[in-house]
């Protein structure tokens, strides 16, 4: 996804407004893929501030991915963003010197695809949920909880409160 930005380093505009659909191959995190089952809708504008030039942009996306707790498939749209810094590709900054994402342009253009695989990376969650309130999958039988109960008898007793146990018998 490329975005030319000549107008804007010749001072002709402050800002370039753009929208695209990127289609994005699937994605390998750990080992575990994720599938993208839309195109990737990026919609933002590159503008000037004093000297510098900056990125901001909305990434949506939906995937496809199984569920953490009971290993249910799901689907999930997700919306995060885009924020850096745009350098010239030759400048030497590197980006252990700032706080901020840079964003590497050469000749005039900005090639994003890179930037918005990352931006898609991070949002992703750690355990993927299809629901908040998924009471995943019996740790005796297997059966989905959130189907039916299951008849498996909850016989563990912390060890803490075992002595309490006694007490009551």
């Amino acid at each position: 996804m490329k975005v030319d930005i000549s107008k804007l380093l010749d001072g002709t505009v402050e800002a370039i407004d753009f929208y695209k659909e990127v289609d994005i191959p699937n994605l390998s995190v750990k080992g575990k893929e994720i599938q993208l089952l839309t195109p990737v809708n990026v919609d933002g504008g590159i503008y000037r501030a004093d000297e510098d030039l900056f990125i901001n942009a909305t990434i949506a996306y939906t995937y496809k991915e199984n569920c953490a707790r009971c290993l249910e498939e799901f689907s999930n749209k997700v919306s995060t963003v885009l924020l850096g810094r745009l350098v010239e590709q030759d400048n030497s900054i590197s980006e252990e010197e700032t706080d901020e994402i840079l964003v590497a342009y050469k000749e005039s253009t900005v090639d994003l695809q890179e930037f918005v695989v990352s931006a898609i990376l991070l949002s992703l969650p750690m355990k993927a949920l299809c629901d908040e309130a998924c009471k995943g999958l019996c740790p005796k039988c297997g059966q989905n909880l959130n189907l039916q109960k299951c008849n498996c008898e909850d016989d563990f007793i912390d060890p803490r409160f075992a002595k309490l146990k006694e007490l009551l018998d």
